[in-house]
């Protein structure tokens, strides 16, 4: 029987059945298309993740590397309390030591004393083979000792790059058989650079660092990007061979390598000079050879076809379910959009301003000591804006976990609201805020995390100060109300619209009134730690009139005594 001697149903139920087979062909056609696609697409995405890793690592070790040197040598400590054994410096070395595994000993020296006199603070639990062996137990981390061979040693190169009035002097010397790095800020008393003050530097032992830092680092950063059983770190020497992990291991199509110089410092700093002193590069190596993604891509083109039928089935559906996930996602994608934009901005700015005084400052278009102090200041608080801003975004990151961390013991709260007003001291001064603090001799300490509720009062002092008008106010009242303590910061800024005060407390929300900047996380980590600290956060505010932050937290069960009423007003 042909096929127009069929019925018409029967000739309907051929033509669907041929359209069917067409479309399930159609369809395995174009699948088995997508899946090659799929899987070029996978190797290209699996190559960018180990180079975003590669990337990752090397900023992770370059930052960590320079971090002494940056923020530990130019400290005010020194040369507040001078270079002696006081405790003022020695507390910044411990601190130093807490902070940055690779220093094994910090030095200090004063031309005007012989070279025997150059004093070191070395790591207790770690002593220099070249130190002498303690007199005596010292439950002190910071050991502090003069070495007069050691001292020859390390004030050789110093001496020559004084006498030719580089601010930094860099060496690597050999010490009781290990090879050192020396990193040592020169400072001078005239503008040429003519007159050594003082020197203060730290010595890393560079055979401990290739056997224990690099090792450490790259198990927390591989923490850090999610710790994808895939992808292999690794870090190599200048001579290939490997400090951590295997290089040279897996296909050569799906390793990105990145080099970075030896340096526990700028290499900025060597920029202009003359000698032959060139840090090693060393390499770091991402292997993604085996990252699940790539596995999974190059098996997928039979499956894809195995259910090319099933798809077709269920594509109506899909489209349904589809259209709605990506209604979702754009709303979630603007809202990530709009904080990534604020975010970019708030970092931009102060990196921005930093950057254009600093090369104002180290091109010598400042001569006046008064304007190069009012530039020093204005950099100093560009970078407490940008730590601040750096401080939010990561107790954003880990704040469903934000608990597991916190160390919670009795606190002052006196205590921490001077030190969160001294973070913005400058500001303060520069825009002459009348500051007013008040608490009754009656308040007890609270039971916090000394650093969670430094963070939030700094966010609170920020929003106050970010959100003022003419009147440059803030007023802190502190009271006691039974097993609790009371906090209130009061302004007299711009306030928070009504249909905004349900909302500002959520991450990315921003009231419609906010001027420039802010990340919109602010309040949504000050409600964070204050919940954690299973204590209520009270907004109040009126347009024009100004808004009253009110945190209550619990008390700590040891009371403190007091005499008299404490009530303090500074005009700064």
């Amino acid at each position: 029987m042909n096929l127009w001697g069929w019925s018409r149903s029967s000739r309907l139920a051929a033509w669907l059945a041929a359209g069917i087979c067409v479309s399930v062909a159609l369809l395995a056609g174009f699948g088995f298309r997508a899946s090659r696609e799929f899987q070029r697409s996978s190797r290209l995405l699996v190559q960018r993740r180990a180079d975003e890793a590669a990337r990752l690592l090397v900023t992770a070790l370059t930052r960590d590397m320079r971090a002494a040197q940056a923020f530990v040598l130019p400290s005010t400590t020194w040369d507040e309390f001078g270079l002696d054994s006081s405790h003022e410096v020695t507390a910044l070395v411990a601190s130093s030591f807490a902070r940055y595994p690779y220093p094994e000993a910090f030095l200090v020296w004063d031309p005007g004393k012989p070279d025997a006199e150059l004093t070191f603070h070395t790591r207790s639990d770690r002593p220099p083979a070249w130190a002498p062996p303690p007199s005596g137990l010292n439950r002190y981390p910071v050991r502090t000792l003069v070495q007069p061979t050691v001292a020859r040693e390390v004030l050789a190169p110093v001496r020559r790059d004084a006498a030719a009035g580089r601010p930094f002097s860099v060496s690597e010397i050999s010490v009781g058989g290990s090879q050192y790095q020396v990193v040592v800020l020169l400072k001078y008393e005239d503008r040429l650079r003519q007159h050594l003050a003082s020197a203060r530097g730290f010595m890393v032992n560079l055979p401990w660092v290739r056997q224990y830092y690099f090792a450490e680092l790259t198990r927390q950063v591989a923490q850090i990007g999610g710790e994808n059983p895939g992808l292999m770190l690794a870090v190599a020497d200048d001579r290939g061979d490997a400090v951590v992990g295997q290089p040279g291991l897996g296909d050569s199509t799906f390793i990105s390598r990145r080099r970075f110089p030896l340096a526990f410092f700028d290499p900025v700093l060597l920029a202009n000079r003359q000698d032959s002193f060139v840090p090693r590069a060393w390499a770091v190596s991402v292997n993604a050879t085996g990252d699940p993604a790539l596995r999974v891509a190059l098996y997928g083109a039979d499956l894809t076809l195995g259910i090319a039928a099933f798809a077709a089935f269920v594509l109506a559906l899909g489209l349904g379910i589809t259209a709605r996930a990506m209604r979702s996602s754009a709303e979630l994608a603007e809202m990530r959009a709009e904080f990534m934009a604020s975010v970019t901005h708030d970092l931009k700015t102060p990196i921005a301003s930093i950057q254009a005084m600093g090369e104002t400052l180290m091109r010598g278009r400042v001569r006046d000591p008064g304007a190069q102090q009012e530039y020093a200041t204005a950099v100093v608080h560009e970078a407490k804006r940008l730590a601040r801003l750096v401080d939010n975004v990561l107790a954003h990151a880990r704040v469903t976990d934000v608990a597991d961390v916190y160390s919670f013991e009795p606190v002052e709260v006196e205590d921490l609201i001077g030190a969160s007003l001294a973070g913005f001291k400058h500001q303060l001064q520069r825009e002459h805020y009348t500051v007013s603090v008040e608490i009754p001799a009656d308040v007890p300490p609270i039971l916090a995390d000394r650093d969670a509720m430094e963070l939030l009062l700094g966010n609170l002092i920020d929003n106050a100060i970010r959100h003022s008008a003419e009147v440059k106010e803030l007023r802190f009242a502190v009271e006691a109300r039974g097993t609790d303590v009371c906090v209130q910061l009061s302004d007299r800024g711009l306030g928070i619209h009504p249909d905004d005060l349900g909302r500002v407390t959520q991450k990315f929300v921003r009231g419609r009134n906010a001027g420039a900047g802010g990340s919109g996380l602010g309040l949504a980590i000050v409600n964070r730690i204050v919940s954690d600290h299973r204590g209520t956060l009270t907004i109040d505010s009126s347009l024009d009139r100004g808004t009253t932050v009110t945190v209550v937290v619990p008390a700590a069960a040891e009371q403190r005594v007091h005499g008299t009423a404490a009530m303090s007003r500074v005009s700064l």
